[in-house]
């Protein structure tokens, strides 16, 4: 699993990425997906970092014991 530092990001991906809409491991996301902003907002108290999980498809990335043990945690993924 890798993480990124959004802060780090030159503002107009940082930008981008505040409009952009990903897949979610929260089952309460509409199926439009979730934006960065909206993501935030549920994030766990003392989370600092957004997780994501990636696949060679939604399927194979649902399935990742990562994604389990995250989800099991009570923390929302990105997929």
């Amino acid at each position: 699993m890798r993480t990124f530092s959004y802060l780090t990001l030159p503002t107009h991906l940082r930008n981008l990425l505040t409009q952009a809409s990903f897949v979610s491991s929260d089952d309460s996301v509409p199926e439009r997906g979730t934006t960065i902003p909206e993501y935030k907002a549920r994030m766990k108290e003392g989370q600092k970092q957004i997780y994501y999980v990636s696949g060679a498809s939604k399927a194979a990335a649902s399935s990742s014991p990562v994604l389990d043990r995250l989800k099991s945690q009570g923390i929302e993924v990105y997929i």
